[in-house]
């Protein structure tokens, strides 16, 4: 106030001064009324705050020990984490041995499953090998049990077995087949007639029916490996020729169908059907032949061997007849080529017309068959027959002529220089 007052001061300028401090005064009691107003807010505000602050710091003990046990349970954890994670270090490397040692029986199982499939395979190709050996073994055994039939006391090729040595014929090949003889001591070859029997067979020839191919009408043909060309050929000019009344053939085949041929188209057609040849087949197989046959076929068949036929039946033959012979080639303990030759051939009668097939001249056989192990003797017995027997003549033998008049025999035959075949044919004279 002292300071306000100063000396000299008027009472206006005292009011003044006086109204500036009421004023003054006014103002701070509005002040303080307001200021009374905010502490009393504050004095909430902080009892609030207070009350929130007791309520947090009790929830802050509380929250204390809740973190309290946190921080246990963290420390458990953590102590079970680092556990854990040194388990699962420990895991990690078991596991990476492991790892590896899988990859080791990965890799040493697709070996064995390699080795498996390779041993597979080669399994199935030794059972096949061994299915294979034991079949041929079985085939072996079947075959020496076979072969234990025919044991003989030599063997094959020994001086005393009748099947020849291969290795000697070999080395005595040019002695064999080198020389070609044109007369036998003790045999007329009946030469003269024999050149007269194929100049008076052309005319026959001219006529032949049959084709290179089997062709309708016909059961025969050329082309068999048979009864081929000049076999067929001559027989044909032969039935021509004599016309024979009755055949007995031994042995059938094409040579069959051939004369059935020719008794159908020229004997039986020139009788109106009717007459003809009577035929006799001695055939123990005789389905080939029943297959030639037709209903007018005149023809008696005897399904025996020669060996179980009775001999009479070889009576009924007569002069310009034909005894047609096509054996088993082999003369041994009571085979057809004995019976044929001790007791048939003889009983015949005069004029008799035989055929015995596969006689090469100069009864040798091929060597080509020997070395294939035809071991057959029917030309040595021939032979051996004819020497000093005037009771039979050669009448036509084309291996002959293939080997001793091949342009005479091929100019009147042209045809059968395709296979000059190997027929003989004798005629009975007493």
């Amino acid at each position: 106030m002292s300071e306000l007052i100063q000396p000299g001061d008027t009472v206006d300028d005292k009011d003044n001064i006086i109204n500036t401090i009421v004023a003054e005064r006014d103002e701070l009691k509005t002040y303080l009324e307001d200021f009374s107003a905010e502490i009393a807010e504050k004095d909430n505000t902080i009892e609030v705050l207070v009350t929130e602050r007791d309520q947090l710091k009790a929830y802050l003990e509380e929250s204390s020990v809740e973190i309290a046990e946190k921080d246990n349970t963290i420390e458990v954890l953590v102590a079970e984490r680092d556990q854990l994670k040194a388990y699962l270090e420990e895991s990690s490397v078991e596991i990476a041995e492991k790892d590896n040692t899988i990859e080791v029986l990965v890799a040493e199982r697709d070996q064995l499953k390699t080795y498996l499939e390779e041993s597979s395979v080669e399994i199935a190709e030794k059972d096949n090998v061994i299915q294979a050996v034991t079949t041929e073994r079985d085939q072996y055994k079947i075959y020496l049990d076979e072969l234990k039939q025919y044991q003989t006391w030599v063997p094959p090729g020994h001086f005393y077995s009748p099947l020849p040595c291969i290795d000697e014929l070999k080395q005595r090949e040019d002695t064999i087949w080198g020389n070609m003889p044109k007369s036998f001591l003790g045999i007329d070859l009946n030469e003269e007639e024999q050149i007269f029997m194929l100049e008076s067979m052309s005319e026959c020839y001219n006529t032949l029916p049959f084709s290179e191919k089997q062709k309708d009408g016909y059961r025969y043909y050329f082309d068999n490996s048979f009864f081929g060309y000049a076999d067929g050929i001559i027989l044909y000019c032969f039935l021509q020729k004599y016309r024979p009344k009755r055949i007995i053939e031994v042995g059938s085949g094409f040579s069959s169908a051939l004369m059935l041929d020719v008794n159908e188209h020229s004997f039986m057609s020139v009788c109106g059907g009717g007459g003809g040849v009577d035929f006799t087949f001695i055939e123990p197989y005789p389905e080939r032949l029943k297959s030639l046959l037709t209903p007018h076929d005149n023809v008696r068949i005897i399904e025996e061997k020669l060996q179980d036929v009775d001999t009479d039946i070889f009576s009924s033959l007569q002069a310009g007849d034909i005894l047609f012979i096509d054996s088993t080639h082999v003369s041994k303990i009571d085979s057809d080529v004995n019976l044929y030759l001790f007791n048939i051939l003889p009983r015949l009668a005069k004029g008799v017309l035989i055929h015995i097939h596969d006689i090469p001249y100069p009864f040798e056989y091929y060597k080509e068959w020997i070395y294939n192990g035809r071991a057959w003797n029917e030309a040595y017995m021939i032979r051996t027959f004819l020497q000093f027997n005037t009771s039979f003549k050669i009448k036509f033998w084309g291996s002959y002529f293939e080997n001793v008049h091949k342009e005479l025999y091929f100019k009147h035959m042209p045809l059968c220089a395709k296979c000059p075949g190997g027929s003989l044919w004798l005629e009975k004279t007493v």
